[in-house]
């Protein structure tokens, strides 16, 4: 069905109202943000912002979403046809680069969101970070490039990597956000070394070597 010009202002409106609110989280933090001075910003009455949200944390949900969106096309730059440990490697390169590129949209929005997701089905869909994750493990483990054990599976290894990345990243631009050190070139040696440690070829060069 065709949108009427009502909907399509509707949307626009919508969209700025998020724009403003992501401005504010990133300037002031969620604990800063208050729908009464979102309200002065978009030159509304606070009453009328509920026209298009039903509560400040739907606002602040729509903006969680709005971010994971573009984390997620971000990284699918990524080619996926790469080879798989080339590929998760990229991906977390690509993970660090996005938080540096916009360390205050990463730091006060995709570091201290709620969380909704009451189950991996919330996060696991084609293009969410965590899937592009756990897609490029699971290709390794088909190739024979990762082994695996008891209690180690894909969304295991995929979890492990994504924690990684993230840690980093927030290391990088908050506790160590002063420091005068290359963290870019720190972070992304730290990612080379865990997903060389994963691989089977350097566990069977570690094996030989100890014999």
């Amino acid at each position: 069905m065709e949108e009427t010009a009502r909907q399509r202002r509707s949307a626009r409106n919508r969209e700025a109202i998020i724009a403003e609110a992501r401005r504010l989280i990133v300037a002031e933090g969620i604990a800063g943000f208050s729908l009464r001075e979102l309200a002065r910003q978009v030159d509304y009455s606070a009453a009328g912002l509920y026209r298009y949200f039903k509560s400040k944390d739907e606002i602040i949900d729509a903006i969680g979403s709005e971010a994971m969106v573009g984390l997620g096309a971000f990284m699918s730059r990524v080619p996926s046809t790469s080879e798989p440990l080339k590929r998760l490697t990229e991906l977390g390169y690509a993970y660090l680069d996005f938080a540096a590129d916009d360390p205050g949209l990463f730091v006060n929005i995709l570091t201290v969101m709620p969380g909704r997701a009451t189950s991996w089905a919330d996060i696991d869909h084609p293009q969410s970070p965590f899937h592009m994750l756990e897609d490029s493990v699971r290709a390794a483990i088909e190739r024979g490039d990762i082994a695996t054990g008891p209690g180690t599976t894909a969304r295991s290894i995929a979890y492990s990597c994504w924690g990684l990345v993230h840690g980093l990243a927030v290391l990088t631009h908050t506790t160590l956000r002063n420091i005068d050190q290359d963290f870019r070139a720190a972070n992304r040696a730290a990612v080379r070394h865990f997903v060389t440690s994963l691989s089977t070829a350097a566990g069977d060069e570690t094996r030989r070597k100890q014999k």
